[in-house]
C-alpha cells in the first residue's frame, strides 16, 4: 500500500497543480477522484489533505481557485463515508499497539535515519550530508503549494531560493509514511512541474547528483552509500526456523509462535501439512488479530496455554518459536517457555542472530517416548 500511496500522492499533486492553473470541471473532478482513492487507500492521506487545506487558506492569493479546489477535496472525501464505521471501529479497537508515541524531535531524527538507510551508519552519513553538503532536507524553497521559482526562460531561480530560505519542520514524516509529501517536493525542486518544461539529461542527472540551491543530491548519495547494505540483509530468521522444523517434523507435532507477531514470517515457509499456531489464542500463525490486542494479551495465561499445548501434542514434540521484548506481551513468552520446560524436557535448537532485523529462538520440547 505504501508504493500505491506514493504513486497516488504524486498524481494528486500534479492534479492540484493543474487545477490551480486552470480550474476546469474536468481537472477538479480528477482531484476529487484522487482524493477519494487516497482516502480509501491509507488513513494518513487525511493529514496530507488537512495540511493542504490549511496552506491553501492561509496562503491564498487573489485569483487562485482556493474555494473550488477545497470543494473538490470535500466531494472526494464523501467516498470515505461508507468506510467511516470501520474507521471508527478500528480507532477504538486496534490502533498501533506495537508502537510508542513519537514527539516532533524524535520524528525528525527517525526520518533522517530512515531516509539515509535506516541504520546507524545511515544516520551518520545522513547527518554529514545535512551539515557538510548543505543538503537541506528541512527547508521549503518557497510557497509549498505555490508556483516554483523560475525565470521567464524556464530555468530554475536558484539564486532567489538562496536569498529567501524558509526553514520549517519537514512534512515528510518519518519512516514509511514520509513518502506522501516527499514526492511532491521532488517535483517542485527538480522538475519545476508544471511551470517549466521537464526534460533533458541535466534534469535527470540532477535527480541523483547535486543541483544548485538546496543540494539534496548529496543526501541521496549518502543514503545510497548506507542503504546498499539493506539490499541483501536478511529481515527475519523465519525461513531458517521453518527449515529446521521441516527437517525433523513428525506427524502430530505442534508448532507454536510467541508472540503472534513473528508467526507469519515463519509459517509462510513451512511446508504443506505443517500447521502452526500462535500465542495466546492458538489460532492460525499466518495471521495476526489486532482487535483489542493489548487487552487480550494482558489476559493471556502462559500456564493455561502450556497445558493446552501439551494436551494437543499428545506425546509428540512441541516446537516453540519465540522472542522477547514485544509490547503488550512483556514477559509472557519467557513464561510460556518456562511453563513448557516444567512439563516436558526441552532443548534449544536455534538462537537469535543479532544481525537479523527480526531474530528468533527455536526450542523443541520432546516428551519421553515421543517418536
Amino acid at each position: 500500500m505504501y508504493s500505491l500511496v506514493t504513486l497516488l500522492s504524486l498524481l494528486w499533486y500534479l492534479a492540484v497543480a493543474r487545477a490551480e492553473e486552470r480550474p476546469t470541471n474536468t481537472r477538479l473532478g480528477v482531484v476529487a477522484v484522487l482524493v477519494a482513492v487516497l482516502a480509501l487507500t491509507h488513513y494518513w492521506a487525511m493529514f496530507l489533505f488537512g495540511a493542504y487545506a490549511i496552506l491553501a487558506v492561509v496562503g491564498r492569493r487573489r485569483g487562485r481557485p482556493t474555494a473550488r479546489l477545497l470543494m473538490a477535496h470535500v466531494l472526494g472525501g464523501l467516498a470515505f463515508l461508507p468506510w467511516l464505521p470501520s474507521f471508527l471501529y478500528q480507532l477504538r479497537h486496534t490502533g498501533t499497539p506495537w508502537a510508542e508515541r513519537q514527539n516532533p524531535a524524535s520524528t525528525v531524527v527517525t526520518m533522517l535515519a530512515d531516509l539515509a538507510g535506516g541504520r546507524q551508519e545511515g544516520a551518520a552519513l545522513g547527518l554529514l550530508a545535512l551539515l557538510f553538503f548543505r543538503s537541506r532536507w528541512l527547508c521549503w524553497s518557497g510557497d509549498p503549494f505555490g508556483p516554483a521559482r523560475t525565470r521567464p526562460d524556464g530555468s530554475g531561480g536558484n539564486a532567489a531560493i538562496r536569498r529567501t530560505p524558509r526553514p520549517h519542520a519537514d512534512p515528510c514524516d518519518y519512516g514509511d509514511h514520509g513518502h506522501v509529501v516527499c514526492v511532491r517536493r521532488a517535483l517542485h525542486r527538480y522538475c519545476r512541474w508544471p511551470h517549466a518544461r521537464v526534460g533533458g539529461r541535466r534534469r535527470i542527472r540532477d535527480l541523483a547528483t547535486d543541483s544548485p540551491g538546496c543540494r539534496p543530491g548529496s543526501g541521496c548519495r549518502a543514503g545510497l552509500a548506507a542503504g546498499w547494505v539493506a539490499v541483501d540483509t536478511t529481515r527475519s530468521q523465519g525461513q531458517q526456523i521453518a527449515a529446521a522444523i521441516a527437517a525433523d517434523f513428525q506427524p502430530g507435532d505442534v508448532v507454536v509462535a510467541c508472540p503472534d507477531q513473528i508467526g507469519p514470517a515463519t509459517a509462510r515457509y513451512l511446508p504443506d501439512g505443517v500447521a502452526a499456531v500462535s500465542y495466546p489464542l492458538l489460532a492460525d500463525a499466518r495471521l495476526v488479530d489486532w482487535v483489542d490486542y493489548a487487552d487480550r494479551n494482558a489476559a493471556g495465561s502462559p500456564s493455561a496455554v502450556a497445558d493446552q499445548l501439551v494436551e494437543r501434542a499428545a506425546g509428540h514434540r512441541i516446537w516453540l518459536v519465540w522472542q522477547v521484548g514485544y509490547r503488550t506481551l512483556e514477559g509472557q513468552c519467557e513464561a510460556l517457555r518456562s511453563e513448557l520446560a516444567s512439563r516436558v524436557p526441552g532443548r534449544e535448537v536455534i538462537s537469535p542472530d543479532p544481525a537479523v532485523f527480526e531474530p528468533m529462538w527455536l526450542s523443541v520440547y520432546e516428551p519421553v517416548g515421543a517418536t
